[in-house]
């Protein structure tokens, strides 16, 4: 599935949600060494939106890194369109 059937498929109020949620776990990141509970908590659930076989646990850093990843190439693409 390409970025764009998966872009298709997330509202604009989540767009926004994950943006919002980006930017503070970007900012939390840079004072502390872990990331803002609260903001991977709305990540991975719309992750598990997205994705439901495609399970992810918090508690795996690689899983942090994978969704925190993913979530900021696609809002990079959002800010191309």
């Amino acid at each position: 599935m390409g970025l764009s059937k998966i872009t298709e498929k997330i509202s604009e109020e989540s767009r926004a949600e994950i943006k919002k949620h980006l930017e503070l776990d970007k900012q939390y990141t840079s004072q502390f060494t872990s990331h803002k509970v609260s903001s991977l908590k709305v990540l991975f659930n719309e992750w598990h939106k997205l994705f439901p076989q495609q399970k992810q646990d918090m508690n795996c850093s690689g899983c942090r890194k994978a969704v925190i990843k993913f979530f900021t190439v696609l809002t990079d693409e959002w800010s191309k369109e």
